[in-house]
């Protein structure tokens, strides 16, 4: 865009737009204006490729900046319940590598594992707290869980008792 106007703004300066009247091309003797267009022709071409480039590089440069990590781990827990939810997923929903992700998640002591354990086993707490009629396995699942035996391992790691016994004490309160 700044090449093409500066081709525009050149070719009137140097009398070549239609209706044009300028001193410079009056002036001048041939050789003077062809050397001034020459000059002015490689000048615009210069400022053309530089404006592209600057434009290019800036995109990649965007490409390369790693989301903001609450973002992301925010992402991450919204979409936690999806049992096949991946790395790969959300590395694609950000368009960045699934290095990238573990490298962000890291900046805060986290891994994408982690956080998605965390997430599920929150949301699995909460339902078992609450006034639900669903089983321990329906819950397990629809936290993302697939496996219940899996699920009560690290429930009981994170709580330090099983889901049913979670549960009980906390329908006492």
């Amino acid at each position: 865009a700044i090449g093409r106007m500066l081709q525009c703004y050149g070719d009137l300066a140097l009398n070549l737009g239609p209706g044009a009247n300028s001193n410079l091309s009056t002036n001048a003797t041939p050789s003077a204006a062809d050397g001034s267009m020459a000059l002015l022709t490689q000048a615009m071409a210069l400022i053309a490729w530089a404006s592209e480039t600057f434009d290019g590089e800036v995109r990649q440069a965007r490409k390369r900046l790693p989301p903001d990590p609450s973002v992301l781990a925010a992402e991450i827990c919204r979409r936690a319940a999806d049992p096949a939810l991946t790395l790969g997923d959300i590395a694609s929903t950000f368009g960045i590598t699934e290095r990238r992700v573990q490298q962000v998640l890291a900046l805060q002591g986290g891994t994408f594992r982690r956080l998605v354990r965390e997430e599920r086993l929150t949301r699995a707490a909460r339902a078992l707290a609450g006034p639900t009629g669903q089983s321990v396995l329906e819950i397990a699942l629809s936290a993302g869980f697939s496996d219940l035996s899996h699920f009560s391992r690290c429930f009981k790691d994170r709580y330090g008792c099983s889901p049913s016994a979670y549960r009980i004490s906390h329908r006492d309160n």
